[in-house]
């Protein structure tokens, strides 16, 4: 029997200069040990998968432009919820 892949959630530096609200920044990446920023989305998804590895943006793809498209941790409605809530990032330079 094979063992399952990895289950990766692909964060954001908690220096992003945006966040939504309802974001925390105390999960860091665990290939760099940056501080990350996590959406609500994301803190439900590793409630319900805690042996998920974090890593940050550039760690898990350095180049932007490589990144796959349509992976979330959420639904549609709620992805489109948390983009609504888009904001600048008062945590910012406390990360």
């Amino acid at each position: 029997m094979t063992s399952p892949e990895p289950i990766i959630l692909v964060c954001v530096p908690a220096t992003a200069p945006l966040c939504v609200e309802g974001a925390t920044f105390d999960q860091v990446c665990s290939q760099c040990r940056q501080n990350v920023m996590l959406a609500p989305s994301g803190q439900r998804f590793l409630k319900e998968h805690p042996a998920s590895s974090i890593l940050c943006r550039q760690c898990y793809c350095p180049e932007p432009s490589d990144l796959p498209c349509g992976l979330t941790a959420t639904s549609p409605g709620e992805l489109r919820a948390e983009i609504a809530s888009i904001r600048p990032n008062t945590w910012r330079h406390r990360n």
